[in-house]
């Protein structure tokens, strides 16, 4: 679906013969299709960067579609109207300007789009994102942004991991504690692992120049 519309063009240049009764009425009609075709593939070209693209029909940014009315209706006015000196168009192009200005802000993140109620529009990443499932992701990733040696596994993961060996392997919440506290001082890289073994699930961490520790 194209992100402006027919008649919203011609509310913006009433002059265009719009009506079949009006002179040129056929020829107009098919230069708009054509130029409506042009700015959708222009902004979706900008937009696809950060945006899934083309915008649905019932999911086009309002600012979308400002955005294609403005650019289309440039097009539209340089189509059938002169700029002389003594017949400039200048707000159409300054419109236009304004829009491609606009896009270039969207794709470089500087703009974000909002749907109808004003909720942000997801970005690609977003939904990319949205797509990852981990049967860990509510708890505060072991791996983090500081040094390794202040590393720690988040205590509610280890009390699901202790809940879930409890039956087949015993209670190692104590053993693991007195390991990571242990040799963490001596750690400089860590990397875990998972496997599987009888039906249970096993980490394995392991540091560089040394031993790995199952737990």
């Amino acid at each position: 679906m194209a992100y402006c519309s027919t008649s919203a063009i011609y509310s913006i240049l009433p002059k265009l013969p719009n009506t079949t009764t009006m002179s040129g009425y056929s020829q107009c009609a098919v230069t708009l299709d054509v130029h409506i075709r042009r700015t959708d593939g222009l902004i979706n070209g900008k937009c696809a960067r950060r945006y899934s693209v083309p915008f649905t029909s019932t999911a086009v940014p309002p600012f979308i579609r400002t955005i294609a009315e403005d650019i289309t209706a440039y097009y539209m006015m340089r189509s059938f109207y002169s700029q002389d000196a003594q017949n400039k168009n200048d707000w159409v192009v300054e419109h236009k300007e304004n829009a491609l200005q606009f896009l270039d802000e969207i794709m470089k993140g500087e703009i974000d789009l909002v749907d109808t109620s004003g909720a942000a529009v997801p970005t690609q990443d977003e939904e990319i994102i949205d797509q990852v499932s981990s049967n860990t992701q509510e708890f505060q990733p072991f791996f983090d942004v500081d040094e390794p040696l202040e590393w720690e596994f988040n205590e509610d993961l280890l009390d699901e991991i202790d809940s879930a060996r409890r039956a087949g392997f015993g209670s190692s919440r104590a053993r693991h504690r007195k390991n990571r506290n242990t040799h963490a001082p001596h750690c400089q890289y860590f990397k875990e692992n998972r496997y599987t073994t009888g039906g249970n699930s096993c980490y394995y961490i392991y540091r560089s120049g040394g031993k790995g520790h199952a737990y």
